[in-house]
């Protein structure tokens, strides 16, 4: 997957995508065909499954692939395609390609997709609008599951590019006669930004691993894998634009690209301290299993 977006163009299809409307709605479903997306089922019970489609969104946030790959393997078990949103602002990015998906909250309640009542496209997100929905039902909470789980593994695939890009341009870039990289002061917040996202993949990782083991009573794990999602991508792209400064904001670099792809996802349906109310309000009706027990547990 990850070899077969890079021979296409890479970060270059999303570069494309904005004038060339047709690379969003046919050279990349059909190379996500080719791939065989379309024979991953995330919720078959086997943890292979949601692993590969884990490692999917991973190489297609390493390039900021410009199509909804998230919605379309959480979709996988009963609709076109799925996406979670806010009720009362649902910005879905790429709701022009969603006619005849669902669209689910973060309590499972489910709704169609009919169109986009405007368009809320911005530098920032240039494929977003505001999703047109129908009556709302009740519905399961495993594809919330699974949704934030792969969107998790999405922008985790995003900083890792981020963060390798700024090693580049570190050792490339010379300031007062020395590459960046000679700098203390740039060694520590590139090694600070790499501890947060190895600790990230080691939280999604269990993410995956908690879905496939308890499936809807994963809730708390996953929803805390989104508050540590949120947090790493706040520090690595902190440093990324530190040390790219200006260029990285520039259309040519794949920075920029990279930092816009995961926009709304880091703020829909909650920013950090929505999802941090809601791992507290998960921990207290759910509990929480950590690795130590929690001091004075199971006293009077």
């Amino acid at each position: 997957m990850s070899s077969a977006l890079r021979r296409a163009g890479g970060t270059d299809l999303v570069k494309r995508a904005v004038t060339e409307p047709t690379v969003r709605t046919v050279e990349i479903p059909a190379l996500l065909e080719r791939a065989g997306l379309g024979d991953i089922n995330p919720y078959s019970g086997d943890i292979n499954e949601i692993a590969a489609a884990a490692y999917a969104c991973r190489a297609a946030g390493a390039v900021a692939l410009p199509f909804p790959i998230v919605g379309q393997l959480a979709g996988a078990q009963s609709a076109l395609g799925l996406v979670l949103v806010s009720r009362t602002q649902p910005v879905v990015d790429h709701v022009d390609l969603m006619t005849g998906w669902q669209a689910v909250d973060r309590f499972g309640s489910r709704t169609d997709v009919v169109g986009a009542v405007e368009s809320a496209r911005t530098i920032s997100a240039p494929f977003a609008g505001i999703a047109k929905t129908t009556t709302w039902s009740e519905g399961e909470i495993s594809p919330v599951l699974v949704y934030l789980v792969l969107e998790c593994w999405s922008v985790l695939g995003s900083l890792e590019s981020a963060l390798a890009l700024s090693v580049q341009h570190a050792k490339d870039r010379v300031q007062f006669g020395s590459p960046l990289s000679r700098y203390q002061a740039i060694q520590f917040q590139i090694a600070d930004a790499y501890v947060e996202l190895g600790g990230l993949e080691v939280i999604v990782e269990q993410a995956v691993a908690s879905y496939a083991s308890h499936g809807a009573q994963s809730l708390t794990d996953i929803v805390a894998a989104r508050v540590a999602m949120l947090e790493a991508a706040e520090k690595c792209l902190r440093v990324a634009h530190q040390i790219h400064g200006a260029v990285g904001f520039t259309d040519e670099h794949d920075l920029a690209w990279l930092s816009r792809h995961g926009h709304i996802a880091r703020r829909s349906p909650l920013g950090v301290s929505g999802t941090l109310a809601w791992a507290a309000e998960s921990i207290e009706r759910h509990g929480f299993d950590g690795l130590f027990p929690v001091m004075g547990a199971g006293r009077e």
